[in-house]
């Protein structure tokens, strides 16, 4: 018999070498909870501290917390992960979704509620991965046509279930845009959104042990001397895909902010525009196409 309390000990005393970060170690229990106990803040679970544990929710989560002492990210061992309100599966195919993401699609959802009238929208979202950006986009502006490709079918298939879990109607193809796209589909755009593969070679040594084991590379990074790759692919793309005087969106590297803005302009885009994130780095893009 164990009580929650006690399995809160358990896990602070066992991960204190892993996580020194008390609050990190304190959210990790609570989300490994959640799955014994339902929906959880730090209220209601210190309210439910003198529950006892059934035996099988004991075993699963000493299982969790071996798996969390190898650095695996507790959304890969619970298989999902929560974005934008949206709960989403995630497999070692995916990355995480984070909150820089999020804020991304605020910013694009916020600009298209000032909008008056729209009409048959349509949305691309380019490296969709767990389908994060395309299935919040459409669940929140659900009028759109959404869009999403990716280079992987692992996954593809992850995203392709968390939309049908959300009931969500999105047209998810198999693509390398650094082949181009033309012989995939045709169509006009009025949005092109990405979170491309951004982190050079250089700066692994910088991330952390549970993202460069666990989150997929092929995702993550590019060569030190071209990290700009997928943004001038798709920037590129926007020439014959995107119509006159729709938007890119783009998630960044905030040093190689600079830099992207200087290619958007030299590629005729304009009113490019930066926004910072919560920790006030370049973390976003925004570029208009001309007429």
């Amino acid at each position: 018999m164990m009580r929650v309390e006690e399995m809160q000990s358990m896990f602070d005393q066992e991960l204190l070498r892993f996580y020194p970060d008390k609050n990190e170690r304190d959210m990790l229990c609570l989300m490994a909870l959640e799955p014994a106990l339902g929906p959880l803040n730090r209220m209601s679970l210190h309210l439910r501290k003198k529950e006892v544990l059934q035996a099988s929710e004991i075993k699963t989560l000493r299982d969790v917390l071996l798996e969390l002492k190898q650095y695996k990210p507790i959304q890969y061992v619970l298989g999902k992960a929560n974005f934008y309100g949206i709960e989403l599966g995630v497999n070692a195919s995916t990355l995480i979704p984070r909150q820089e993401t999020e804020e991304l699609v605020r910013w694009i959802i916020d600009d298209l509620s000032a909008v008056q009238a729209i009409r048959n929208l349509s949305i691309l979202d380019i490296g969709t991965g767990s389908g994060c950006i395309a299935i919040s986009l459409k669940k929140f502006v659900p009028s759109a046509q959404v869009m999403a490709i990716d280079i992987s079918p692992a996954a593809l298939e992850v995203a392709r279930d968390n939309a049908l879990k959300n009931l969500l109607d999105i047209d998810f193809q198999e693509v390398d845009v650094l082949k181009g796209i033309k012989n995939h589909f045709e169509g006009i755009f009025d949005i092109l959104v990405s979170n491309p593969p951004y982190v050079r070679m250089s700066e692994k040594l910088d991330m952390n042990k549970n993202v460069l084991d666990f989150e997929p590379h092929l995702a993550l990074f590019v060569e030190d001397h071209a990290p700009l790759l997928f943004y001038r692919a798709i920037a590129e793309m926007g020439f014959s895909h995107l119509r006159s005087g729709g938007f890119i969106y783009f998630e960044i590297n905030e040093s190689l902010a600079p830099e992207l803005m200087v290619m958007m302009g030299a590629l005729g885009y304009q009113e490019i525009i930066l926004r910072k994130d919560i920790h006030g780095k370049n973390r976003m893009l925004k570029a208009q196409k001309g007429n």
